[in-house]
């Protein structure tokens, strides 16, 4: 679960996420994740998708390389009976304001992660990152787009993954003269 606005000790909505086991009847909260190089404003739990023994958490407010408010996501393992943060993804093109990590999924070996304001044909509209687990790594393989951009449609507001398909939301797509009536587009290989 994440929490966005968490002020963890002196450093403002730096966030963090809980992480809740089932035991017994019960669940019980069993580790709060924090990033490893968090800072104020960062919005560390925006956005969490768990597969297995993955976590992934999103980070919309981070400062990448300089960037402002880019945004990465991170990946938790369970290693040893706790969750232990084994890598930090950003964009391969990520810019300003870009919000990487409006919305996380995760399944098998691979990792989505929405952009929802990158300037791809029109500014704000959108695009989704897929990562692949390569050897211990996960690499970035392939940005998906909407196919008939039509300018601030926030393509990734929203994203799932089952097996080899990817559902990206993209709420004021217009459709037949609707403006914003919304749209998801599925992307399989």
């Amino acid at each position: 679960m994440g929490a966005p606005h968490d002020s963890v000790g002196a450093t403002f909505n730096q966030g963090s996420a809980y992480v809740f086991s089932r035991r017994g009847g019960s669940w019980v909260e069993t580790q709060k994740l924090t990033p490893s190089d968090g800072a104020g404003g960062d919005q560390f739990g925006w956005s969490v998708a768990v597969s297995g023994s993955t976590i992934v958490v999103s980070s919309i407010g981070d400062t990448t390389g300089g960037v402002l408010f880019q945004g990465s996501a991170y990946v938790f393992s369970h290693q040893g009976g706790s969750w232990v943060e084994t890598q930090k993804l950003s964009p391969s093109d990520g810019a300003e304001s870009d919000f990487f990590g409006e919305a996380v999924a995760v399944t098998g070996s691979t990792i989505v992660v929405t952009s929802l304001f990158a300037d791809v044909v029109n500014q704000g509209q959108g695009a989704a990152y897929v990562f692949n687990r390569q050897g211990g790594s996960w690499v970035e393989t392939e940005k998906l787009t909407a196919n008939d951009p039509t300018g601030v449609t926030e393509f990734g507001w929203s994203v799932a993954a089952s097996g080899p398909t990817i559902v990206v939301g993209s709420p004021f797509e217009p459709i037949n003269g609707n403006s914003a009536q919304g749209a998801a587009y599925v992307y399989e290989p």
